[in-house]
């Protein structure tokens, strides 16, 4: 018995069984002539079992590799955070492996300006730099500028209805649009602040 949503079907074909119906229901023989029985289906069920505990163990190995390979890539922005000096290239690398660990198709980096009221775009990966000039949110304004806020990190689904639309969403699905097709959609989004605990 299942005991939840099936992973796929293990579907089998006895091509020289014949047609079992009442009017003729086969003849005694070996199982290509009498077709499948209630055994072959238990064998089968069996097969099946352990196929999805093969299937599950592998996406757990591959769980667990991704997140030594998050675990590794947050390790090297970490020693290079440490060891340049140069704040910029600290910036633009930490955006990249945010990107690659968090297999986003778009990552954004805002800071605060001087006076503080606002944070604006200083680093982005997977859109061209002049997708968004002079991007920035206020404080509190959109998701964005309520995260720089409240230092409360938040992950957002979006909907077919547009309930929630992000300010720099529009240009932002129109050139992923061009990119990969006029269906592309934006489906989540995460927005996390920056600040050094403890």
């Amino acid at each position: 018995r299942m005991l939840g949503k099936a992973t796929g079907v293990l579907r089998a074909l006895n091509k020289k069984s014949k047609l079992y119906s009442k009017d003729s229901p086969g003849t005694p023989g070996s199982l290509l002539d009498r077709g499948f029985s209630d055994d072959c289906k238990n064998a089968m069920e069996i097969v099946a079992n352990h196929l999805a505990v093969a299937i599950r163990n592998a996406d757990l190995f591959r769980q667990k590799e991704r997140q030594i390979e998050q675990i590794r890539t947050m390790g090297e922005v970490g020693r290079l955070i440490e060891s340049v000096s140069d704040i910029n290239e600290v910036l633009k690398v930490t955006i990249g492996n945010v990107a690659k660990v968090m297999q986003a198709e778009v990552s954004m980096l805002f800071l605060k300006t001087a006076s503080g009221d606002r944070v604006i775009l200083r680093e982005s990966f997977g859109i061209p730099d002049a997708l968004l000039p002079n991007a920035y949110y206020e404080l509190g304004q959109n998701e964005t500028g309520k995260v720089a806020e409240t230092g409360v990190p938040t992950l957002l689904r979006y909907e077919s209805n547009g309930k929630y639309d992000g300010k720099y969403d529009p240009e932002i699905r129109a050139f992923l649009q061009d990119k990969y097709g006029p269906d592309t959609e934006i489906e989540t989004v995460m927005i996390v602040p920056i600040g050094a605990v403890d």
